[in-house]
């Protein structure tokens, strides 16, 4: 499956996204953010920060809950002259104003936390005195070229508060995988890199993240895209050809997903600690997931994702949270294909949904028309550009 990496520019448009598409394997399930992506909850829009990476995010009418694997962080702001308070179950301050003026919560991995955004502003009065650090690249800083074999000079400054090691890493698949370049290193500025052997790309990026007692506490991302020149082999590309779609339907799209499982063509696990294409909670809480046969728990991102799969909730499992947490997370639920068109927030253009979250754009209105009826029109989701990261972009239907 290809996964969108979003990236650190706005507003990003579909057609730019389609382009914009970073490989990653079937079985990732994590998501990093190049872009700061805005996150609508309850009527208030929040700010994912670029460098964020989480496993699950489910956002609920007034909050999201957020879960980090091991060494993973996310930020999150609530901006604004008077940005109101992101309160928490993680025990973190609901308020933390930046000199900007707005409120950071930064999250560490391994952990699953509810945010529900405040109806009332944090106290701004002391803003200009916050010490929270902020890191900011220098170079490689997007435009460069680096040569396999290369000493190079990587460079950062640091305002703010105290920033007391990083940790360095580096992307050749545009945000898709972080090897390390070096861990716990000293916050002096600057590191002499021999650039490794590596696979020439134009969507390299470079890392800084900010680390104090184990826990990240600030990150950046190279603005934009720099080059490697490597030699090792390259895995030829998928086709750039457009291939028009021929014979979509949705209504055998629909039926050809009788299950999330087979939708995502799960393999059959030998011990399953829930019952295989069950839905299941934990006593008291709101969020639900989908038990596949792989043994994993899939997150339904939101209520519209669930009900194109699902009427209500009648039948859900619950379980206690000590037998939950013994389920792995197998990644996110997409909507079932042929019930609903998606778009993003912040583009107009409109998809058909196929098996595994495989998005089509649907080209011309006499296309809809014939797949999804005259009112085609009153069936399609927006998609908020924080999930869109679950899905990839595939060939057109033009006719």
């Amino acid at each position: 499956m290809r996964m969108t990496i979003l990236r650190k520019s706005s507003p990003v448009s579909v057609a730019v996204l389609s382009v914009l598409i970073g490989l990653m394997p079937a079985a990732a399930s994590a998501a990093t953010y190049l872009q700061d992506t805005n996150l609508v909850v309850g009527g208030q829009t929040l700010k994912v920060m670029a460098g964020s990476e989480y496993q699950s995010l489910v956002v609920a009418s007034n909050s999201f809950m957020v879960t980090l694997a091991e060494g993973q962080a996310f930020i999150v702001r609530s901006p604004g002259i008077f940005p109101m308070s992101l309160d928490n179950d993680a025990l973190q301050p609901g308020c933390r104003v930046l000199t900007t003026r707005d409120n950071q919560l930064i999250l560490n991995g391994p952990r699953t936390v509810t945010v529900t955004p405040g109806t009332a502003p944090c106290d701004t009065s002391n803003y200009s005195t916050d010490t929270t650090p902020f890191l900011a690249i220098s170079q490689p800083n997007g435009g460069e070229t680096l040569k396999e074999g290369q000493a190079y000079q990587i460079f950062w400054s640091t305002s703010g508060g105290t920033v007391g090691n990083v940790r360095l890493s580096y992307s050749t698949d545009g945000g898709a995988t972080w090897p390390t370049i070096v861990d716990n290193k000293s916050n002096d500025g600057f590191y002499s890199w021999t650039v490794p052997s590596v696979t020439t790309t134009d969507n390299a990026r470079l890392r800084v993240q900010g680390v104090n007692q184990g826990l990240v506490t600030a990150i950046d991302i190279s603005n934009s895209d720099f080059r490697f020149e490597g030699t090792k082999t390259a895995v030829p590309p998928p086709s750039m050809i457009i291939t028009p779609v021929v014979g979509y339907d949705p209504a055998d799209a629909t039926q050809d997903a009788a299950t999330i499982g087979i939708d995502k063509n799960l393999p059959h696990a030998l011990f399953n600690t829930c019952i295989a294409d069950t839905r299941i909670k934990v006593i008291g809480q709101d969020a639900v997931y989908y038990c596949g046969r792989d043994g994993k728990r899939y997150v339904f991102p939101n209520r519209k994702t669930h009900d194109t799969w699902y009427e209500g909730f009648n039948g859900v499992v619950e379980l206690d949270l000590a037998t939950m947490q013994k389920i792995p997370l197998g990644g996110n639920v997409t909507y079932r294909p042929g019930v609903r068109m998606v778009k993003i927030q912040t583009a107009n253009e409109v998809f058909a949904v196929d098996a595994n979250g495989l998005l089509h754009h649907i080209a011309t209105e006499a296309a809809a028309k014939r797949l999804y009826g005259s009112d085609w029109n009153k069936k399609i989701d927006d998609l908020p550009d924080a999930f869109f990261v679950n899905y990839a972009i595939g060939d057109p239907i033009l006719e």
